[in-house]
């Protein structure tokens, strides 16, 4: 609306400037009225550029519970991955929201800030996104600026990472190296699943079987087949921590 009160402003004010020919002194006091208004219209634009005159902050939060960033069959641990950009003091975080498979990043703009917490008591990892953003004071403000795309511009965006304690927060690098050493481990894994795994099992299943000396063979089959799981994961993550390190 602004913009078109300007351009108003001055085409009513050059058509009266040339001709307008009778009555000097109201033509005087039209002309100055307009080249005033024009003048206003031009300071405001100015002003709102520079700090933002009729303009609020306002702050708007979102929660987003997160799934690993990396597919789970590819790598079996639960993690948050960032990229360094540049000399290495700036990161995107990269996440995934547990909605969908498609992979999100934090902004590398100046005004996003990042901060990952961690958590014993959390049981699902999650992002907190506060956007600031800039809105129009009242009524007046909004209607002149219409049309101009002022509202809802974000002057900062602050990312908040929320991960239980067994996540693992790592660089892009790290998890390629971390795979690559993984992949060459392979004989030694299936090493370490023979001689650990059978013992655990069988540890957990006295144990089972200690508490409840009456659990049915199905009950034990079912016993023994989640020891067997929870042992290979252990196993599993002791070689995920060594290469991550």
């Amino acid at each position: 609306m602004i913009l078109i009160i300007l351009v108003i402003a001055l085409l009513l004010f050059l058509v009266l400037s040339i001709l307008w020919h009778r009555g000097r002194l109201l033509k005087t006091i039209v002309c100055s009225g307009l080249f005033i208004m024009a003048i206003a219209c031009s300071l405001t634009l100015m002003l709102n550029d520079v700090s933002h005159l009729g303009m609020k902050t306002v702050a708007v939060s979102t929660t987003t519970k997160l799934q690993p960033t990396i597919n789970p069959k590819k790598l079996p641990v639960n993690l948050l991955m960032y990229k360094q950009l540049g000399t290495g003091n700036e990161k995107i975080y990269l996440y995934k929201p547990t909605a969908t498979t498609k992979i999100h990043h934090t902004d590398a703009d100046v005004s996003a800030s990042t901060q990952v917490v961690r958590s014993a008591h959390a049981k699902t990892a999650t992002v907190t996104v506060t956007k600031t953003e800039y809105r129009t004071k009242n009524v007046f403000w909004h209607v002149l600026y219409y049309g101009l795309g002022l509202e809802n511009q974000v002057k900062q965006r602050h990312y908040r990472f929320t991960v239980p304690a067994n996540w693992k927060v790592v660089s892009a690098s790290q998890l390629k190296r971390a795979q690559q050493r993984l992949k060459h481990d392979k004989p030694a894994i299936a090493q370490a699943m023979k001689q650990q795994v059978p013992p655990l099992v069988k540890q957990q299943v006295a144990q089972a079987m200690q508490k409840d000396p009456t659990m049915s063979a199905q009950q034990r089959t079912r016993v023994m087949q989640r020891a067997e799981q929870q042992a290979k994961q252990r196993v599993m993550q002791q070689f995920i921590d060594k290469a991550l390190q």
